[in-house]
């Protein structure tokens, strides 16, 4: 069984906006399998079990805002009793331009303070992660934080939805062949 963990935060107020990238990922997979996104709360998570690409897979959204993302990821770990191994975490990156992805199976959190707390929390950086570039234009001068924190407008809207689309292809090749090597070849591009 594996984890696919999209970071946000949670609350209608934040549900669009770029830091929620991980929330809306799952939500896409949601609708690529035909299934409805009913995710089911449980501890410092919610979830929701499926199919993927021929592999049983928990899907989790920590309830805890972003900066303490590590303890939902460790409750579903331990609820589930799934592996470091096993685990792939999907969230945006502001050093990424946007609609880029990035696949790693290790690393620094690179200033993600949500990443940090979860690499804090299990006392490694070694799992899989996808990473959603959101660095644009856009941004101006506008300090990261407000930017993360901004609804993603209508004209960036489609470079997220190729991005979704290309991280859940690298899913199949992830899941479905088990190669790292290979889904980063192929998806560790600029868009």
């Amino acid at each position: 069984m594996y984890l696919i963990v999209g970071l946000g935060n949670p609350g209608r107020r934040y549900q669009f906006t770029r830091h929620n990238l991980g929330f809306l990922f799952l939500d896409y997979i949601c609708i690529q399998q035909n299934e409805k996104a009913k995710f089911k709360d449980k501890l410092n998570f919610s979830f929701l079990k499926t199919g993927l690409f021929g592999e049983d897979v928990v899907m989790a959204k920590p309830t805890t805002f972003m900066n303490l993302s590590g303890n939902g990821v460790k409750d579903a770990m331990n609820y589930f009793k799934i592996g470091l191994d096993r685990i792939i975490v999907c969230y945006d990156d502001l050093d990424l331009p946007a609609g880029s992805i990035r696949i790693r199976e290790q690393g620094s959190s690179g200033g993600h303070k949500g990443l940090a707390h979860i690499i804090n929390v299990l006392g490694t950086d070694t799992f899989t992660r996808i990473r959603f570039g959101i660095d644009s234009p856009l941004r101006g001068d506008r300090p990261g934080a407000d930017f993360v924190l901004s609804k993603i407008p209508k004209g960036e809207q489609d470079l997220f939805e190729n991005a979704f689309k290309n991280a859940y292809n690298a899913l199949h090749i992830l899941l479905g062949e088990h190669d790292l090597k290979k889904a980063m070849q192929l998806y560790n591009k600029r868009p």
